[in-house]
C-alpha cells in the first residue's frame, strides 16, 4: 500500500456548494463551512475540479426554499 501524506488525504476531490455568506465568511476568515451534501470543507480556489454529485443533485431544492423564504 503507498504512503500519502497529510496533505494528500486533505486535498479536496471536488468542489461543494453553500450559501453565498457563509462562503464569503470562509474565504475571509478560514473557517469550515457545510456543503449540501453534509460534507465541512474550507473555500479554496481550486478551479477544474468537478462540483460533487450530492451537492448538485440537492442544489435545486435549496434555491427553491431559500426563494421561499425571502
Amino acid at each position: 500500500m503507498a504512503e500519502t501524506s497529510l496533505g494528500e488525504r486533505l486535498r479536496p476531490t471536488h468542489l461543494h456548494c453553500a450559501r453565498k455568506d457563509l462562503i464569503a465568511e470562509s474565504a475571509v476568515e478560514g473557517r469550515a463551512v457545510r456543503g449540501l451534501c453534509g460534507e465541512g470543507f474550507v473555500v479554496r480556489c481550486d478551479e477544474g475540479l468537478p462540483v460533487c454529485k450530492d451537492c448538485e443533485a440537492r442544489l435545486p431544492v435549496a434555491r427553491l426554499v431559500a426563494e421561499r423564504l425571502r
